[in-house]
């Protein structure tokens, strides 16, 4: 009104008033407030918390500034990477179904399963499409579970054996390959140098040679490899000592029980990869998790929930007196509000098909496994409403009443209507802020529920999960309701197999099958992660989900991710608020991951920002400080964590920097090797880069990764062209002895620990058999059945044999071993003789230049 009033009278002037109100509001906006650090990376070598410190400045002389400080979780750099999308869909399809998908339901199968409602009192049913047929599971088949080694068992085992045996006790194994000799030629060689292996085991469609020596008869594993290694490198293209190797985690992703092949909705939200994640930090104790199955009751005698069922500590079963005091006579594993007795049986096998996909026990060897059937300590409490004739919501209330009374953090509710109801949206919002999880079914009549509600997904509360059923592979039911803003999550719903009544298995189709995932899943996170709130479970829920096109309009947040969750809820609590800086009264620490402040003119507060934990997995974490505030500012700090660890490298049994290689003669013209082993006894990745060589020596060449707990060969060769004695003194880079932070640095492979490594090796000419070419050999030729013939068959060779080989012949036609005769000495031609029959004779024509050098030979 101001400046209409001077533009009647002065333009220009009008216009600098409204030059002045813009600058004024510009200020009130991204100018109002600095924030300190505008980024934040932290690095550490070992787990543990530590603590930094955001300010707020506020840039106003005279105005009071309200300043909302929101950390978010952004997603994790380091995710599940063995198996991605995709995969989990084939993983999906290849589970066998006995029941095909149904077609959308008919118009009187709809009335027939739709949502009742019914005001004062509301009924309720069930939502489920019954499209159930009774089916015995096939048979999966799997390996049995192995538990994983914690990291420091893991390090102190790799210590003692990572590479090869310090110490030998009873027997030990080396294993080779021989490049163009005989296996048995090579064992006979082996016993002439006293080398006497007790077993030997020969691997042909590997091609690998395993001897197994005795600790008593022989060397020193050491030793006896490297005496091997000098005398009989060149029949070798590499040999080496036995390593032991440990189990990274679960071994069978699978359970054994006999249904999971039927469960296809479990690898299509990353079940199996969910708790290989958690297998990995086994010494994690879960906590007891109590999961309410608000609906038609349970069987409690199914073999498959028996060990699962939740039971009363305070209730002596069947003495007819309530112990606990709760208004509630023996009720021991629940009740039943539906006909108010102690005794929530299920008579119609849809609550029972509910709690065996949140938690019928895995690894059982029966029928399925439940989401939370693993690394887990989840307990399903049965609280029936629901009859063949619905239920009503002030049952639903008092079954979710008990549920809270006993501790109950999560409810599977599977049921709802299309009635609203004011004491049911009041009652969510109120458990929503005691820290209940509140779990419900969308609805199975194929409408949007943003435009026509469905109850009780229609109710706002932020402890309210709203759960869509999908089809396999990859597409919303058809009978699914849906909706954008009042869905949040999709789950497979369609043809899902589970426990049923009177200890049986059947396939259900409904988002009634979808909501016990979802809360079961809640269940496996929150049982595992001791450090979560269930509303830090819903969020690392709805974070997790899979953004997929199929679904994108249809429900809020995506398809349910198990795995991601896992991922999520592991770098969760590694950013937090610390009430530290508190003290202000001007300053609200709202929870872990939000702070509001009310910031005076000119003032500045400093807020204290947790980062770390006691534990998780090497990599970075990364999170953003959301800052809003009055005036319509806002601004970011991104925030990293990244636990890296120490690389700490030594030579494989020594506690030198150098080591000495030596070559004592190797003949012209062969490649002879020797190995050096490094092992990587820190909690981060090794790099390691070798000098570069001159010849007759060669190496490893590029950067080399060691990563933590793990040992690698490095392999050296002499090879020479001309005889010769050298040295070179190489050196090994590392990133090894330097600070986690720096060795993270491009240039960390220079700053690090210098290892040195002495090479010596001396060439020559090697002693030659040297056989005439026209003499030839003779080969004894067989006459059939009558044995060996004295006539021989002459055959040109290769002029020369290497000395080392003086004992055996090979060129392509004709191998065998080299002898002579018992009584002749020289030069004249073998005659046949059982000494010599069946080998390949040296013959000559008059000379007698072998002689020596045979004798020698032999």
């Amino acid at each position: 009104q101001l400046l209409m009033l001077v533009l009647k009278v002065r333009r220009p002037l009008a216009l600098v008033l409204v030059m002045v109100v813009a600058c004024r509001r510009q200020s009130a906006g991204a100018n109002t407030i600095d924030l300190f650090p505008t980024s934040l990376a932290v690095f550490s070598p070992h787990h543990g918390v530590q603590e930094r410190r955001l300010k707020v400045q506020s840039n106003l002389s005279s105005e009071v500034v309200n300043v909302e400080l929101q950390l978010r979780i952004t997603p994790a750099s380091r995710r599940l990477l063995e198996q991605t999308t995709t995969n989990r869909v084939a993983a999906s399809n290849n589970h066998v179904h006995s029941v095909a998908h149904k077609s959308v339901p008919t118009s009187s199968a709809r009335s027939r399963d739709a949502h009742l409602g019914i005001s004062q009192p509301r009924f309720f049913t069930p939502i489920s499409k019954v499209t159930s047929t009774a089916s015995t599971a096939k048979n999966a088949n799997v390996e049995p579970i192995s538990t994983r080694l914690t990291f420091a068992q893991e390090h102190r085992k790799r210590q003692d054996a990572a590479v090869n045996v310090a110490t030998c006790n009873g027997t030990y194994r080396i294993l080779m390959r021989l490049k163009n000799m005989g296996v048995d030629v090579f064992r006979r060689r082996l016993q002439e140098d006293s080398l006497h292996a007790q077993r030997w085991m020969h691997l042909k469609h590997v091609g690998i040679e395993v001897a197994e020596f005795d600790c008593q008869s022989n060397l020193d594993p050491h030793q006896l490899l490297q005496q091997m290694r000098e005398r009989h490198g060149t029949d070798l293209v590499f040999s080496e000592l036995d390593i032991r190797v440990w189990p990274l985690g679960v071994v069978a992703d699978h359970p054994n029980d006999p249904g999971w092949s039927s469960q296809w909705g479990m690898p299509r939200t990353g079940v199996d990869l969910a708790w290989r994640h958690l297998a990995s930090f086994i010494s994690l104790i879960p906590r007891t998790t109590v999961v309410a199955v608000i609906d038609t009751g349970m069987a409690l005698d199914h073999p498959d929930l028996q060990s699962v069922l939740w039971t009363n500590p305070g209730e002596i079963p069947g003495n007819g007196v309530d112990d606990d005091g709760n208004g509630y006579v023996d009720d021991v594993h629940g009740y039943d509000f539906k006909d108010n007795d102690p005794n929530p049986s299920d008579d119609h096998g849809h609550g029972t098909h509910c709690a065996g996909v949140i938690g019928a026990q895995a690894d059982n060897g029966l029928g399925i496994a439940g989401v939370a059937g693993r690394h887990a300590d989840v307990k399903l409490m049965a609280l029936r409403f629901l009859g063949s004739d619905g239920g009503t919501s002030s049952d639903a209330l008092r079954a979710l009443e008990y549920a809270l009374d006993k501790g109950a953090a999560i409810s599977s509710n599977s049921w709802g209507g299309p009635g609203d109801s004011a004491a049911m949206a009041a009652a969510l919002k109120t458990i929503s802020a005691k820290g209940h999880l509140f779990v419900a079914a969308a609805g199975n009549e194929g409408t949007n529920v943003d435009k026509t509600p469905s109850y009780p997904c229609g109710y706002e509360s932020d402890g309210l999960l709203c759960v869509a059923s999908t089809a396999s592979p990859d597409s919303l039911s058809s009978f699914s309701n849906y909706g954008a803003k009042r869905v949040h999550v999709a789950a497979p719903g369609s043809n899902i197999y589970s426990t049923f009544t009177s200890g049986t298995y059947r396939y259900l189709s409904g988002t009634s099958m979808a909501t016990p995932l979802v809360a079961g899943a809640a269940a496996l996170i929150w049982s595992t992660y001791h450090y979560l709130s269930v509303a830090d479970v819903r969020e690392v829920l709805v974070a997790a989900c899979q953004k997929v096109p199929w679904l994108t309009h249809r429900v809020k947040f995506g398809l349910l991710d198990v795995a991601q969750m896992a991922v999520g809820a592991d770098q969760f609590s590694w950013f937090s608020f610390s009430p530290h800086h508190a003290a202000s009264s001007n300053f609200t620490l709202v929870n872990s991951r939000l702070v509001r402040i009310i910031l005076k003119p000119g003032a500045a507060v400093e807020i204290g920002l947790a980062i770390g934990s006691e534990q998780g997995r090497i990599g970075t974490y990364t999170a953003e400080v959301v800052a809003q505030w009055s005036g319509g500012g806002n601004a970011t700090i991104p925030v990293s964590y990244t636990l890296q660890g120490q690389p700490e490298l030594i030579f494989a049994g020594s506690n030198s920097s150098v080591v000495e290689l030596n070559w004592s003669m190797v003949s012209i013209g062969f490649a002879s090797m020797r190995t050096v082993t490094v092992s990587n006894q820190g909690n981060g990745t090794a790099h390691l880069r070798l000098s570069q060589l001159q010849a007759p020596f060669s190496g490893p060449v590029g950067t080399i990764n060691v990563l933590p707990g793990t040992t690698q060969m490095l392999r050296f060769f002499c090879t020479s062209k001309v005889p010769g004695s050298w040295s070179l003194n190489s050196t090994l880079q590392t990133n090894s002895g330097i600070s986690a932070q720096e060795s993270l640095l491009p240039s960390a492979i220079e700053r690090g620990m210098l290892f040195t490594i002495f090479l010596r090796c001396s060439c020559d000419k090697p002693p030659y058999l040297a056989i005439d070419r026209h003499s030839g050999v003779s080969v004894l030729r067989s006459r059939g059945p009558g044995g060996m013939s004295a006539d021989k068959l002459p055959r040109p060779l290769v002029p020369s044999v290497p000395a080392e080989w003086e004992t055996y012949l090979e060129d392509g036609h004709v191998s065998a071993s080299l002898a002579r005769s018992p009584s002749l000495e020289g030069c004249s031609t073998h005659h046949s003789s059982a000494a010599v029959r069946g080998r390949v004779l040296l013959v000559s024509r008059g000379s007698c230049y072998f002689q020596d050098k045979a004798r020698h030979a032999q």
